[in-house]
């Protein structure tokens, strides 16, 4: 192994496009790097995003290597509970790996009405939230 890496992942949080805070608390995310293959695991909390986000879709920032220039379209399921947002009863949340990005947008997938739904930070409100990761995903660094 020729090309492996580990590490924190100590900027990741809670975002949107419209503002340059991240939110987040208590991070405990991490990642292994072998090859372009990325693997991120852990959870951070995060609270407020009414506050520091209103109506703008929320992202989450921070990942440790920008995705491929394939990355476009993937969409990996996290787990995110708390706040005022029913998470689970809305579809599922994922993340959606644009290309060559460290930011990625944040989507209810729902099992029934419209296809997806971007929640913003007044959907989420002020409440605390945990969103827990465990994914992998493919990196041209």
């Amino acid at each position: 192994l020729d090309d492996y890496e580990e590490g924190t992942c100590s900027t990741i949080g809670v975002t949107s496009a419209a503002s340059s805070h991240v939110e987040a608390s208590n991070r405990n995310v991490y990642y292994t790097k072998v090859g372009r293959v990325v693997h991120v695991y852990g959870k951070f909390n995060a609270s407020n995003l009414s506050t520091h986000f209103g109506g703008t879709h929320i992202q989450i920032h921070g990942f440790p290597f920008t995705s491929s220039s394939y990355g476009n379209s993937s969409d990996i399921l996290v787990a995110i509970w708390g706040g005022s947002f029913d998470w689970w009863n809305h579809g599922y949340p994922s993340i959606s790996m644009e290309n060559n990005q460290t930011t990625h947008s944040l989507y209810i997938h729902r099992t029934s009405g419209t296809q997806y739904a971007q929640p913003t930070g007044n959907d989420v409100g002020n409440g605390f939230i945990q969103v827990n990761l465990d994914l992998i995903y493919f990196t041209d660094a």
